[in-house]
């Protein structure tokens, strides 16, 4: 009402928000106390961790939400989420910061196209497929820019490879914004006209990416902290994003970038981004933008991430380590032991995958890729979508048998007929329970192996065929 008018503008611009004044006093105990109890709140609830962003960034925006609800303070504050859940919703968006555009930075992107995008497809084969990896990809306008980029060049050099571009953030709402790949006006209106004739078609009152770019672009919901990393990558782009991280954080996501990609794949980071320690991976294709060419194959091992979240992707043998550091614990071979361990497993080990509750992967080892496929349509992590439907039926039952006898012991499901290209195999896997802890529970341990060749009207390959394995998944 007019006559209130007064009274709430004066309590609007006396709010320490509006005068600058901090509300959030961090060097108070109880404010890290009931940080602790906001961010435990929002992973509960939202399932993300925000307690490794930079600690200005997460004040900014609690700060600004006390103001909007019009309340005295972090505690009162505290208490008003324990009871809204759309305020919890709407703070996990405050701190989830989507701002992007179509080709944000032209002068970027070209620089991206002449010296990293020209070079992955002349020195790549025909038919060999381009992995392009686009992490906190936003409302997808990035991503797009990229796949209508990589169009652009294979038109002009005469090639038409196969692109791959895995675009991957955290928030569901943005994934789902990108998916669609429909934008309005004023989204687009930064485009020139020739690509918006060329890469658009209107679709109501906005404009939609045309089918032969959207079939590049993979949308998935993934979180840098806890989830595994893409691998065998030509490029990465991730810019603007390890800006909110701490710098240990942005440290660890380097790391497993850097892991990722291909001997001599790109990076590409924000204006406000370095590599920092892990300058002796990489050469500077251009400085100002932020373009790095990894240097060799390997580099470091795969980060683990300090984020109270439920998973970790290490996986070693400790009795191997500590055999290494206790004959020689300055020796040629100190904190090799890890690498080494993963040199020969992938060269010589079994076929392994270590899942969770819901059977998503979370990492794998050995040569089990060649049992797996990348599935049509939107990306899935879960192991029954990545196999081959005869496999996908088998490690089915396995798991349903492993659960049902409580993981009491190993589980054995033999005699697997698998076709690999044209070789018939006959498989064995085998489900066990890894030993848990309070972060990493119901994690499973799946092995394949290969069986010496059994002939196909031997009684032993008759045991188990896939309409066997179908009748006990049906059961």
């Amino acid at each position: 009402a007019p006559e209130r008018m007064p009274e709430e503008l004066v309590r609007f611009i006396q709010h320490p928000y509006i005068s600058r004044e901090k509300v959030i006093l961090r060097e108070e105990n109880e404010t890290e106390t009931l940080m602790r109890k906001i961010f435990s709140l929002l992973r509960d609830r939202c399932g993300v961790d925000f307690s490794h962003y930079k600690p200005a960034t997460i004040d900014r925006r609690i700060e600004r939400r006390i103001s909007v609800n019009r309340l005295s303070g972090l505690e009162e504050y505290y208490q008003f989420l324990q009871q809204s859940n759309h305020e919890i919703a709407v703070l996990e968006n405050e701190f989830l910061i989507c701002v992007t555009q179509f080709f944000r930075d032209q002068d970027a992107f070209e620089m991206l196209r002449e010296k990293t995008l020209v070079s992955i497809l002349e020195k790549s084969a025909p038919a060999e497929t381009i992995r392009i990896w686009v992490a906190g990809c936003a409302t997808g306008e990035e991503a797009y820019s990229i796949a209508i980029l990589m169009d652009e060049v294979m038109r002009s050099i005469d090639r038409h490879n196969d692109v791959k571009i895995f675009a991957t953030d955290i928030s569901p709402t943005s994934i789902s914004t990108a998916s669609s790949g429909i934008y309005n006006f004023s989204e687009v209106s930064q485009l020139s006209p020739e690509r918006l004739k060329q890469y658009f078609e209107r679709v109501g009152d906005g404009y939609q990416l045309k089918s032969r770019v959207r079939r590049m672009v993979i949308f998935a919901r993934h979180n840098l902290l806890t989830a595994p990393p893409f691998n065998k990558l030509d490029l990465i782009c991730c810019r603007n994003v390890l800006i909110y991280f701490q710098n240990s954080v942005q440290l660890q996501v380097l790391s497993n970038f850097t892991y990722s990609l291909k001997r001599k794949g790109f990076l590409f980071l924000g204006p406000s981004e370095m590599i920092g320690d892990l300058t002796n991976y990489y050469d500077s294709i251009n400085h100002r933008y932020k373009i790095f060419q990894k240097r060799s194959s390997g580099g470091p091992k795969p980060a683990d991430f300090p984020t109270g979240q439920k998973y970790s992707r290490k996986f070693s043998i400790p009795a191997l380590s500590s055999t290494f550091q206790r004959r020689n614990p300055r020796g040629p071979l100190y904190g090799q032991a890890d690498e080494i361990y993963r040199q020969i497993i992938e060269t010589s080990g079994p076929a392994c995958a270590i899942i969770d509750e819901n059977d998503e992967v979370l990492h794998l080892l050995g040569g089990i890729h060649k049992y797996l496929k990348l599935p049509q349509g939107g990306f899935s992590g879960n192991l029954l979508k990545l196999a081959d439907r005869p496999l996908a039926t088998a490690l089915a039952t396995a798991l349903h048998k492993a659960r049902v006898t409580n993981y009491a012991k190993e589980f054995v499901y033999d005699n697997i007929p698998f076709n690999l290209s044209d070789t018939k195999l006959t498989l064995r896997i085998r489900v066990s329970l890894l030993k848990q802890s309070v972060d990493t529970p119901h994690m499973r341990l799946i092995i394949i192996e290969e069986k010496p060749d059994l002939s196909a009207d031997s009684e032993d390959h008759k045991h188990t065929n896939r309409s066997d394995a179908e009748h006990n998944r049906i059961e």
